[in-house]
């Protein structure tokens, strides 16, 4: 591995090995398949090597010990299976950073459109076995509060941030820019729209956890069984109807049958509270308006963040010109699950 590279030189990659017990591979380095991961090919199986930033050590725990109380439970659901230090569940420190390693797992990743009916009524069930196993989770790191998180937010601060991105995106023109202020003024009106609605019917009450990020990055497909869910570090308390449709997206007004196939897939194994779908309606079409890091990255030129923008511009698009229909949607799921 090179010792510049970002991720581990080989005296931090020997040493992370030994904390788990692994022999090292005599030539043959590790793969880096993601900024923060690697892998590295092994007899019987590789292994994944997550690590995480001094600043996600919070994040690096969680999800360890998140992956420890998913572990051997799955019915219905994968998780990586995480190989466990010698010095006890704790993530290894190397340098300041969190170092998770995982069995690899073979499989692939499929953008939304590629995704078939059946397959979203397995990503729905399988949400819902997730859910259930959640509903048990009992001694874990302090998670975020998502319902608090909101209760402290401050919308004419978001109204200026949107502004002052606004100007900066005017200021630096070129490609994507055109894109970004459409986007903008979209967010702006996602804000005005449903913001408001969702402070109003926060839901009382303590949650469980959520992984926060469930979307088509962090689904790997395989070829039988559900997929696995990747990527737990973001993971927070939250009402469970605030996930459902936080991973739909605009996914009933694009493809209503497949939305509500994976409304099916989850209600086949876990109800949801029919008081609580019209907040979490407002919450997740906020959390798009709020949502300032593809801005940020693309004024700091950040590497990706230009291509990535199209598919964030539909979604926001959509919500906008789709606000009835997404009421509609919930409106009808709300009137089946009262039933």
């Amino acid at each position: 591995m090179d010792p510049d590279d970002g991720l581990l030189a080989g005296a931090e990659l020997a040493a992370v090995l030994r904390a788990h017990g692994l022999e090292p591979v005599p030539d043959d380095p590790p793969r880096r398949v993601t900024p923060r991961v690697l892998h590295l090919r092994r007899t019987g199986g590789g292994i994944a090597i997550k690590v995480l930033a001094p600043e996600h050590a919070a994040a690096a725990r969680v999800e360890a010990a998140l992956l420890a109380h998913l572990a051997g439970a799955g019915e219905g659901y994968r998780v990586l299976r995480r190989v466990v230090p010698q010095g006890g569940e704790a993530p290894v420190v190397i340098d300041g950073r969190s170092v998770l390693v995982t069995r690899w797992e073979p499989g692939h990743h499929r953008p939304y459109e590629a995704i078939d009916v059946d397959g979203w009524a397995t990503l729905g069930s399988t949400l819902a076995a997730l859910h259930r196993r959640l509903d048990q989770a009992a001694e874990l790191p302090p998670l975020p509060d998502l319902v608090e998180g909101l209760r402290a937010l401050s919308l004419d601060d978001e109204r200026r941030r949107l502004g002052q991105h606004q100007r900066a995106v005017r200021a630096r023109g070129g490609p994507g820019a055109e894109l970004l202020l459409a986007m903008l003024d979209e967010r702006r009106i996602l804000l005005e729209r449903h913001a408001s609605e969702a402070l109003a019917r926060l839901p009382a009450g303590e949650h469980a956890p959520i992984h926060n990020d469930y979307n088509v990055h962090n689904y790997l497909f395989h070829e039988h069984g559900p997929p696995t869910i990747l990527d737990w570090e973001r993971a927070v308390r939250a009402p469970r109807e605030h996930e459902l449709l936080r991973c739909l997206n605009h996914l009933p007004l694009v493809a209503p049958a497949r939305a509500t196939a994976f409304v099916d897939g989850y209600l086949g194994r876990r109800s949801l509270d029919p008081t609580r779908l019209v907040w979490a309606l407002h919450a997740t079409i906020t959390a798009h308006a709020l949502k300032h890091w593809p801005v940020e990255a693309w004024l700091a030129g950040a590497p990706g963040a230009l291509e990535r923008l199209p598919g964030m511009a539909e979604i926001v698009r959509a919500l906008v010109s789709g606000g009835d229909r997404m009421a509609a949607f919930v409106d009808r799921l709300r009137a089946r699950v009262a039933s």
